[in-house]
């Protein structure tokens, strides 16, 4: 009796293997069908390794592509004291952006053309590529006044308002020693220092009352043979962003000699209307802050 029963859980044990068996053959058949292979073991037990590997390595990818594109810090450098064109490369070689602004100062401390600040402040820390403006002396607003004893009105005039010391008045005696029309003196005297922008008035020569009167008569009824022309100026200033004003003068060289016809401050960009007067052939000269910007020969009819 026990050994049937035996017999019987063995057939029972065996049943239940065969059809695990069947199962796992179905499975398989099913999975191959549907073009799906169960992984290896091995790769089973690397596949968390290689997703975290995969997840760091597009994090550092990203950091580095977030890191390139950000700008990096530097340092400005101090140029002050450097003349304007050292200072300029100074400040590209720190990876920014220099620029010279127009509204340059007299200063007693900082030569002409040199730097007298810049904004932002050297040794500062900022981003690269940023701009960094720069202010240049124009140098001492005191000027010394210059020797023009013995030059043409006309000569002397252009020589004195080169240095931006303006013509206060003209007066005219009689002497022996100077030439018609050359300048006697100046007051304040040459050699004084005197503050840019004040005006020195000019004593000019008659010359001598009983010399050169056939010539002057000569001269005079020359004057009075060519008759005096009118020429109007018409002229657009160039434009310059960083300027904001600067100084037009107007120069005419005809038979009465050279002079400034007209001197006065005006914004770039702007239109300049002015009528010069001539005698005979003559040659107009326009100045935009000491650069020629016009030449023209003006002819007598």
């Amino acid at each position: 009796m026990e050994n049937d029963n035996f017999d019987k859980d063995l057939e029972v044990i065996e049943s239940v293997k065969h059809r695990s068996k069947d199962t796992k053959e179905r499975d398989a058949a099913e999975r191959t069908r549907k073009g799906f292979f169960a992984p290896p073991p091995i790769f089973s037990c690397l596949l968390p390794i290689l997703t975290v590997s995969a997840i760091i390595l597009i994090s550092l990818l990203i950091i580095h592509t977030l890191d390139s594109n950000q700008k990096r810090d530097v340092k400005i450098p101090s140029v002050i004291g450097l003349d304007a064109e050292s200072a300029e490369k100074r400040i590209r070689e720190a990876l920014l952006v220099p620029e010279i602004v127009a509204s340059s100062q007299y200063n007693e401390e900082i030569p002409e053309n040199c730097v007298i600040s810049t904004v932002p402040k050297g040794d500062r820390i900022v981003k690269e590529g940023r701009k960094v403006f720069i202010q240049v002396s124009k140098g001492s607003i005191f000027a010394v006044v210059p020797d023009v004893k013995g030059m043409p009105l006309s000569q002397a005039t252009i020589k004195i308002t080169e240095l931006d010391i303006l013509i206060g008045e003209i007066t005219n005696e009689e002497n022996s020693i100077f030439d018609y029309d050359s300048v006697i003196s100046t007051k304040p005297a040459i050699g004084e220092t005197v503050k840019r922008g004040s005006r020195i008035n000019i004593v000019v020569s008659k010359g001598s009352a009983n010399s050169s009167t056939a010539s002057r008569a000569t001269s005079e009824t020359e004057l009075v043979e060519t008759p005096e022309r009118t020429y109007n100026v018409n002229i657009t200033l160039p434009h310059t962003a960083d300027m904001k004003s600067g100084n037009v003068r107007i120069v005419i060289n005809d038979v009465d000699g050279e002079r400034i016809e007209y001197q006065g401050s005006h914004i770039p960009g702007s239109s300049l209307s002015y009528n010069v007067k001539y005698r005979g052939k003559a040659k107009l000269s326009v100045y935009f802050d000491n650069d020629l910007i016009l030449e023209r020969q003006l002819l007598e009819s």
